[in-house]
């Protein structure tokens, strides 16, 4: 977590925790070593403020189990949904927790989903689909 800390842009309007929570969730949208998403989880356990979300759903409208986070300073929340099943990663949300001049609580400002994930040889190489296979889709 130290790491961390120390290692995000700082940014004088929202304070260090956000950010921290922020890049984490910025990271789980990737491919990720089993060990290096297992860390990332911890270090996000240890932020001060993140609690669990059992209902949380994605920009596509599947629930799943939800880590968030709200920034208090600018009132809104963070939400990470994660598959109830294998625990992959579905996607995440934002949405206003106090009234603002653009937003209403409750407004949703942010959501994306994870649809499928691949790894190619080279940059712009589209994935090959395997005839039979099992692989599972993501989307939140």
């Amino acid at each position: 977590m130290a790491y961390l800390r120390a290692h995000v842009r700082k940014d004088a309007e929202q304070e260090t925790d956000q950010i921290v929570f922020e890049q984490i969730g910025v990271l789980l949208g990737g491919v990720l070593p089993p060990r290096t998403a297992a860390a990332l989880y911890r270090a996000a356990a240890d932020i001060p403020g993140v609690e669990e979300a059992p209902d949380a759903k994605g920009a596509i409208g599947r629930t799943g189990l939800g880590i968030a986070r709200e920034d208090t300073a600018h009132g809104n929340r963070t939400e990470w949904v994660f598959d109830k099943d294998d625990y992959s990663f579905l996607g995440s949300r934002v949405y206003r927790t106090k009234d603002a001049p653009y937003a209403k609580a409750g407004a949703l400002l942010h959501s994306t989903a994870e649809i499928d994930h691949a790894i190619v040889d080279k940059a712009g190489q589209v994935p090959v689909k395997v005839p039979g296979s099992t692989g599972k889709q993501q989307a939140g």
